[in-house]
């Protein structure tokens, strides 16, 4: 068989077959060791395109997370030796693996005081001490949101612009929501007077598994694609574009302002103004405007594709000039996708004009709503969602006609 093993399309193909038949549960050993010269020769493109094809032939991102987890670990070995082409690892991929690097340390800590728990548990013994500490270092370990961040709001957009098979993304941004999910049920357990052995070491083994084994497809997988597809230009204004974001447990060097492509388009104000119907402004004017309301917008036009976000000085949900142009669908959660679009399509089939939804995050109470927009001939022209903090808003009582500001 080593004769095919050079021949892309064949070892791709092979190694789908194999990947849907471990998915369908149709596997078994010989089929493995028949395909095992495909295997040995296996790459992050191939990896790409098999997930990407598993994600087109089955809705359970849940049964997809765990054949991907099992083809990759059969592909463990091959895909460490696969080399990143010299001189092409940009300093965006530098500073996520950076992060990797300080967030593995914070894990192994995690690994002893859970040790030192579960023999206090075991013992009977005083535990606050330990719970304590395991309490600070989730708190530390929340940082790490910066990075999912990064890679779900400007990285991920690029990859979906410049590679066809890209779906697999969405099998890992799974993966940093099962992160996210173990992170608060953690501190959820460790604020109760009993700590469940059982429960918090189901929860401990979900998150180490939500870590570890993304770091690995990230520094084995997703990087060594991205690195060879994307445009060395484009990997200036995604390392631009991360100060807006963060960085996790690293300092990083700011470069030179990079001016968002939606403005470098646009006229300045001595190009003159723009009629609003109710008005002219400036373009200059029209930012500001938008960026000093009290509520974050982003719209997405009738094609579902994002194409505006405003940005206030405190963001409720992470934005990035690289999701202009995505759709929507991708800027969400496979889980929560369906949502999404049962909104959309009923905006765009006229049956609703809005629809409203209001969480609790970070000691905030957020309004967030959606609005069908229509132009004078009622055609459906998109969907606006606007957020608001409306904890100071729901306290409101009686009347307030007086300036208090002495």
């Amino acid at each position: 068989m080593s004769e095919y093993i050079n021949n892309s399309h064949i070892r791709k193909e092979k190694l789908f077959a194999l990947a849907f038949a471990m998915m369908t549960g149709d596997s078994d050993r010989k089929m493995v060791d028949d395909n095992w010269d495909f295997i040995q020769a296996v790459t992050p493109y191939d990896v790409f395109f098999i997930v990407d094809k598993l994600m087109k032939t089955s809705q359970d991102i849940g049964q997809i997370k765990k054949t991907t987890a099992k083809i990759i670990n059969l592909y463990y070995e091959p895909l460490q030796k696969y080399k990143m082409k010299s001189g092409q690892e940009p300093q965006f991929i530098r500073s996520l693996e950076a992060e990797n690097r300080e967030v593995e340390v914070l894990i192994e800590k995690m690994k002893d005081v859970l040790k030192s728990l579960n023999t206090g548990l075991k013992n009977g013994e005083d535990i606050t001490a330990g719970k304590e500490e395991m309490a600070a270092i989730l708190t530390r370990l929340k940082e790490y949101e910066k990075h999912y961040l990064k890679k779900e709001n400007i990285l991920f957009p690029y990859i979906e612009k410049y590679k066809e098979d890209f779906r697999c993304v969405s099998v890992m941004w799974s993966m940093h929501d099962d992160f996210r999910e173990s992170l608060r049920d953690l501190e959820i357990m460790l604020s109760l007077p009993q700590l469940s052995f059982k429960d918090f070491n189901n929860t401990m083994g979900r998150l180490f598994f939500s870590v570890k084994p993304v770091i690995f497809r990230e520094e084995y997988i997703l990087f060594p694609v991205a690195a060879e597809i994307l445009p060395a230009d484009v990997w200036d204004k995604m390392y631009a574009e991360a100060f807006d974001i963060g960085f996790a447990y690293i300092e990083a060097e700011k470069p030179q302002p990079h001016t968002p492509d939606s403005l470098d388009a646009g006229p300045d104000e001595d190009a003159g103004l723009l009629d609003l119907g109710s008005g002219k402004l400036t373009v200059e004017q029209i930012v500001l405007l938008f960026n000093h309301l009290p509520v974050d917008i982003t719209y997405v036009d009738e094609h579902d594709r994002v194409r505006f976000f405003s940005q206030p000085k405190d963001r409720f949900f992470t934005r990035s000039n690289a999701i202009i142009g995505r759709t929507v669908q991708n800027c969400h959660p496979h889980e929560s996708v369906y949502m999404v679009e049962k909104i959309v399509d009923a905006f765009r089939r006229g049956e609703k004009d809005e629809a409203a939804f209001w969480i609790q995050m970070k000691g905030k109470f957020i309004l967030i709503k959606y609005f069908a927009i229509r132009n004078k001939k009622g055609e459906f022209k998109g969907t606006l969602e606007v957020s608001q903090d409306i904890t100071d808003i729901r306290k409101l009582d009686g009347e307030k006609r007086l300036l208090d500001w002495e």
